[in-house]
């Protein structure tokens, strides 16, 4: 999961990549053309990243109903927990963040 989460930010370092993105228009409207491609492709990739990261928050349900109708229970203050549900929230928060970013934040100056 980690592997697929650095391989989304490479993906936008790629593709939000001032260099990148002057080399592929003449003017404003041309890069901001290229730049809406960009997002496009990107928020295809964030499905993915959305999908893990909830799934890391129905692991920690799961670890809540398990501890319900069990005799032994599982500790939900471990560290891996916590980083666990910090990390999926944070990535959701930050997924949604970037995929409502105008395009033209994205223009160089």
């Amino acid at each position: 999961m980690l592997g697929l989460f650095q391989f989304i930010n490479y993906q936008y370092l790629n593709n939000f990549n001032e260099a990148v993105i002057l080399s592929n228009g003449n003017n404003d409207e041309e890069m901001l053309a290229f730049i809406e491609e960009q997002i496009d492709i990107y928020i295809n990739w964030n499905f993915l990243a959305l999908f893990f990261s909830f799934a890391i928050i129905a692991q920690i349900i799961l670890k809540l109903v398990f501890n319900l109708f069990s005799k032994s229970t599982i500790s939900l203050t471990d560290t891996w927990t916590i980083f666990d549900v910090a990390c999926a929230v944070l990535n959701i928060v930050a997924v949604y963040m970037i995929s409502n970013v105008p395009a033209e934040t994205y223009l160089p100056s």
